[in-house]
């Protein structure tokens, strides 16, 4: 773990998942994020109390349970307020139910109980939607990125966005081949968005702060469309579930090794499907029980 300071009243802590931070002229912050465990949540703490920087509220990006699993050992140890969207906080007070969505609505096995997917379950505080919003003589503005998951929202602060998991670094995309977005139309619009902003500088969940950003966001969006294409090109003929999964693996250079590798997967890939079938460029047909996809000609 590193602390970043971008200037006196912002920064963040890099770490696997990035901790942000907003200052006061106290040194009083509010968190964005809080990390994946109690570990990680009381290393970062040692990195603030250093700089006698004293959390005061958290702000949840989204409810992934690698950004919130923290946030409980904050709560337990210094009474730190969680603030969510609605959406995310219907996760972070019941967070089984990320693993039971991953596992189709059925009853998740334990091996998705693992802490990345099943953070240990806080109260939220306050909800909070898009707009300007001021908290402990903090002026901010929350950002609605919708996309990687549902209520996923960034925080703007003197011009610099946190921008939660709404892009990817190179190194993660070259790592993980296939960003994991829930909404494909969601993430093309952020993109979109984040493209036509004029922000100073603009800070991912995973990686550094991009200061010069169009260039990683028209990767993410070349990905994201080149996957598309590849969808329909396949579907020119009934294209089962299984076997699109495998020619997209295969086109990709990904191997599943293990059910959570294959339920993140599956997740991203159902994404593509859905934003297809709504854009009523690939139907559904059923033969003898099975279902298949194909291109709408």
């Amino acid at each position: 773990m590193q602390l970043i300071y971008i200037n006196d009243r912002l920064g963040y802590i890099k770490s696997n998942v990035n901790i942000g931070f907003l200052l006061n002229e106290k040194k009083e912050a509010i968190l964005i994020d809080a990390g994946i465990d109690d570990d990680n949540a009381k290393k970062a703490f040692k990195i603030l109390d250093a700089e006698k920087i004293i959390p005061k509220k958290i702000i949840i990006t989204h409810a992934h349970a690698d950004h919130f699993g923290g946030a409980s050992w904050f709560v337990k140890h210094l009474n730190t307020e969680v603030l969510s969207t609605l959406p995310a906080k219907s996760i972070l007070e019941y967070p089984l139910m990320e693993p039971i969505y991953l596992f189709c609505g059925a009853n998740p096995p334990k091996i998705l109980h693992q802490k990345f997917f099943l953070g240990k379950k806080i109260n939220v505080d306050k909800i909070v939607d898009h707009g300007k919003i001021s908290f402990e003589n903090i002026n901010f503005e929350i950002v609605e990125l919708p996309g990687h998951s549902f209520g996923q929202i960034g925080i703007l602060f003197e011009n610099y966005l946190f921008s939660a998991d709404s892009f990817i670094s190179y190194e993660f995309l070259a790592k993980h081949k296939i960003p994991l977005n829930s909404d494909i139309k969601g993430t093309l619009q952020t993109l979109n968005f984040l493209k036509n902003s004029k922000f100073k500088g603009i800070i991912p969940s995973h990686g550094d702060l991009f200061e010069n950003y169009l260039d990683v966001l028209n990767e993410n969006e070349r990905i994201i469309n080149q996957i598309l294409e590849f969808i329909l090109d396949i579907c020119f003929k009934e294209v089962s579930e299984i076997e699109l999964l495998n020619l997209i693996y295969d086109k990709f250079n990904i191997t599943i090794k293990d059910m959570a590798t294959n339920v993140l997967m599956r997740l991203s890939i159902l994404a593509y499907i859905s934003y297809l079938l709504d854009e009523n460029l690939l139907r559904v047909e059923f033969v003898n029980n099975q279902q298949f996809f194909v291109r709408v000609s």
